[in-house]
């Protein structure tokens, strides 16, 4: 019996107008379509239909199902939210051989979500996630020793996570350099945070150019990049700007910029 026909019989899915079911020959393409109905990816969005697909698949063993799945029980999405679910099922899914789900594991236990907090646990298992190339585990093991106030720690691993092009990782890079007053240094890497649309580097950078540290003093320009984080409803950056009564800069005011 074919997947689409299995999961047809367990859970009574149906082709319907647009929804309709392709054929699938194997649980990674199961997962691809599970993906893109739960975020409507270039088909409509169905979030019901993407869970009983993930279900199917991660009743089979099928680990990047059991990772997506987890992630659902985490964020309330197309289930009734359940921190322990995910826990379990990150588990199972980097037990399967995924192991990019010692990720997640490090984040329920440095969070204590779905398990007793345990920050050497959280190491244990981003350490994992890093020797298999994770670089959102750098950043989060330099999280881990920042909390420990182990700053020579974090920032090792800040700078680990920013020279593999994580943006949180040049950001918080960045901000190390910038708490020493090294300015220059410090902007290079918002920069290059800023490139990859990271809002907390948008925010600092605008804040340089106002201060005019690192760079020459420009508050239009600082508004520009006070803005583009606030069009991200980046809170920080929306209180600045409410705050200072920063307007928004106009097209005339940019080309100048640009012109200059």
């Amino acid at each position: 019996m074919s997947i689409i026909s299995n999961i047809r019989s367990l859970f009574g899915a149906k082709n319907k107008d647009k929804n309709a079911i392709p054929n699938v020959n194997s649980l990674d393409e199961l997962h691809e379509l599970a993906m893109k109905y739960l975020y409507g990816d270039g088909l409509n969005q169905n979030i019901s239909l993407a869970i009983i697909y993930l279900e199917f698949a991660a009743k089979k063993g099928h680990a990047e199902s059991l990772r997506t799945l987890g992630v659902c029980y985490s964020e309330g999405l197309g289930v009734e939210q359940s921190f322990e679910k995910a826990f379990e099922l990150y588990q199972k899914a980097a037990e399967s051989g995924l192991v990019d789900a010692y990720f997640d594991l490090g984040v329920c236990y440095r969070r204590g979500e779905g398990v007793e907090m345990n920050l050497e646990k959280a190491k244990e298992c981003y350490q994992k996630a890093i020797d298999d190339g994770n670089d959102n585990a750098l950043l989060n093991m330099g999280v881990i020793y920042e909390l420990e106030k182990n700053m020579d720690k974090a920032e090792e691993y800040y700078k680990m996570a920013a020279e593999a092009g994580n943006p949180d990782g040049q950001f918080c890079y960045g901000m190390q350099l910038y708490k020493r007053e090294e300015y220059v240094e410090a902007v290079s890497w918002f920069e290059k945070a800023v490139e990859q649309e990271e809002p907390d580097a948008q925010t600092q950078l605008g804040i340089c150019y106002f201060e005019g540290r690192g760079v020459d003093r420009n508050p239009i320009i600082g508004a520009w990049y006070l803005y583009a984080a606030a069009d991200q409803d980046w809170q920080r950056a929306i209180d600045l700007i409410r705050e200072n009564d920063i307007l928004r800069p106009t097209e005339k005011e940019l080309d100048k910029q640009v012109r200059d």
